[in-house]
């Protein structure tokens, strides 16, 4: 028996929930969550991350090419503007394929080893290091580390001892820097995929605040998504 969300897009357009059961896994070597980690383990998961970027580029690349998507549009242009409206346009017309009410849960996400059944958070993980690299290729100080914030630990950041990017200053503190969790972003948005209305921040807005330094993160830089009721 067909689930609701299935019946609603039908077998015909259930073109991603067929890719991903061959889709490969982002397969970190320690999967619970950032507060139960030791340090090492920490290291070994941000390590993996930068081992692993260059060829989960690739597969994520190939997957969104399926989709009629240039992955180094986005990574290589002078802007990425236009590649990040196709992405976020691109996410909420397809992930709802491969959505379940259960795997929603942060619980489920944080604790998850990415594959078989949950092999959507693989996908997710890939659309957060293209996030993430295409900030890189733009702001080449930008890199990959961990989240080892006091106020992320105080204030049980789920960014906490996570591979996230940083050296993106912070608009509102000086001499400060964010550190831009893009896998929580993913997860953000596949978790509300179905909602009414969408979420108002589109998918890539933090990649165009992190490379527009003098900006917030409260607005959708000149209405580069378009207006949202």
């Amino acid at each position: 028996m067909p689930t609701l969300v299935q019946a609603i897009f039908g077998r015909g357009q259930a073109k991603l929930k067929r890719l991903l059961k061959d889709y490969p896994p982002y397969q970190a070597p320690h999967s619970q969550e950032p507060f139960s980690l030791t340090i090492e383990q920490a290291y070994a998961n941000l390590n993996y991350l930068i081992a692993e970027k260059a060829n989960r580029l690739v597969i994520y690349g190939e997957l969104l090419r399926k989709f009629g998507l240039d992955l180094d549009e986005g990574l290589h242009n002078a802007s990425p503007e236009a590649f990040l409206r196709d992405l976020h346009a691109w996410a909420y017309k397809h992930w709802p394929e491969v959505y379940e009410p259960h795997l929603a849960r942060k619980d489920i996400w944080l604790n998850s080893k990415r594959d078989g059944d949950h092999i959507v958070f693989s996908m997710l993980m890939d659309t957060a290091i293209a996030l993430g690299e295409i900030v890189v290729k733009h702001r080449p100080r930008t890199y990959w580390g961990l989240d080892l914030s006091n106020s992320s630990w105080r204030l049980r950041y789920v960014s906490y001892q996570r591979p996230v990017l940083l050296g993106v200053p912070d608009p509102y503190q000086n001499n400060a820097f964010m550190a831009l969790d893009f896998e929580n972003t993913a997860f953000f948005h596949y978790s509300n995929i179905l909602a009414t209305p969408q979420p108002a921040q589109p998918l890539g807005v933090k990649v165009l605040y992190a490379l527009r330094e003098e900006e917030t993160l409260t607005q959708d830089p000149a209405g580069l998504f378009g207006r949202r009721a």
